[in-house]
């Protein structure tokens, strides 16, 4: 198959709502529910379908577990509700402990709590720089 063909046959697929119903259902049936984004998404099928087929697309190196452990880090980061209550239920119905659960969001509270004062911290320092004022608070003309 060439490349022309290739494209012809996606185009076809993005138009089959067989197909499109089918990919909705998958995502449902693993998350209880269609995300918000792929909702929002469902009217724009060259937009939906990639982000569907991620969604349902099989396993990689990481179990089930570890995988929805980082995905509720990464909501957390995120301060995502909606993703944070899916994957905190995905996560706990694939075998993790609420303990794991819980050091897994005090983990990500905790990065995101250093980088949050890092990248705030050079900024001050930036702008104190900018207004002649050292990181002591005192300016060099005093």
């Amino acid at each position: 198959m060439d490349e022309a063909q290739a494209r012809e046959v996606v185009r076809a697929a993005l138009t089959n709502s067989e197909l499109l119903e089918a990919l909705r259902l998958l995502v449902e049936r693993r998350y209880q529910e269609v995300p918000f984004l792929l909702r929002a998404l469902q009217d724009e099928p060259t937009r939906f379908v990639p982000a569907a087929l991620r969604a349902v697309g099989a396993d990689g190196a990481l179990d089930r577990r570890t995988a929805e452990l980082v995905a509720v880090a990464a909501a957390a980061s995120q301060m995502c509700e909606h993703c944070l209550r899916v994957h905190i239920e995905e996560a706990l119905t694939h075998g993790a402990t609420y303990d794991e659960v819980l050091e897994t969001l005090l983990i990500a509270a905790r990065i995101a709590e250093s980088s949050t004062n890092a990248v705030s911290l050079r900024v001050l320092r930036r702008v104190a720089a900018a207004h002649g004022i050292h990181a002591s608070g005192e300016s060099p003309h005093e």
